[in-house]
């Protein structure tokens, strides 16, 4: 075989091998782009698993998280008279807080913007006339001008010096919006319901708050 020959042979060779091995490469770069493709079609799905179903309950007004209702008010600045007769209305005029803007302090009354399960509690500070007699204390909770709990105690005098009562209570009830709960008190002793007169410690234990559970 000449010369000529065997370089056209090679020749021939040499293309038939770059052949395949482009072949194989453009096979390669085909089953790549395959592979990040699906990754793309794969990724897409899993990101928007559920959004069918979000979006159908947006545009047809399902649930939504309700605005928190929460609120603590005290009384600081104001002494109420207590006497023998009928229970009193207890004030609470400064707010510490009120989430919903759901208590008046010009009615001293929580009222609710929603339906729910509401936690309430009242205390109340009282300080008697006369330490020496002993007498009753009690305190109420009021829901549209009746009665839904009460809490009272019984406080022995001695003579001695003493700063004054506490008695609360608290309840877990359902509650409608519109709802007027406010706080009374009373006592088989003339006194005073404290806040101004007394420790900055003492005088938060007159307090009304409430808060939706549900």
């Amino acid at each position: 075989m000449s010369d000529d020959d065997c370089k056209k042979k090679y020749k021939k060779y040499k293309k038939k091998y770059e052949d395949i091995l482009n072949k194989q490469k453009q096979q390669h770069l085909q089953e790549q782009a395959q592979e990040q493709v699906q990754g793309l079609i794969d990724t897409d799905t899993i990101s928007n698993v559920g959004n069918p179903i979000i979006n159908m309950n947006v545009s047809a007004g399902g649930a939504r998280t309700a605005t928190p209702s929460a609120f603590r008010a005290f009384n600081f600045i104001q002494s109420i008279p207590v006497t023998t007769g009928p229970e009193v209305q207890v004030l609470f005029p400064e707010k510490e807080f009120d989430l919903n803007n759901e208590y008046d302090p010009a009615l001293d009354a929580f009222i609710p913007k929603s339906d729910g399960i509401y936690s309430i509690i009242a205390s109340i500070f009282f300080v008697p006339n006369d330490f020496n007699v002993d007498h009753y204390l009690g305190i109420n909770i009021i829901v549209n001008d009746l009665d839904t709990l009460g809490g009272d105690d019984n406080f022995h005098g001695g003579g001695f010096n003493f700063v004054g009562n506490v008695v609360s209570c608290s309840i877990i009830t359902k509650l409608k919006a519109g709802d007027r709960i406010t706080v009374r008190a009373g006592a088989s002793v003339s006194g005073n319901i404290e806040g101004p007169n007394i420790s900055e410690f003492s005088r938060k234990d007159t307090s009304f708050s409430a808060a939706r559970l549900a």
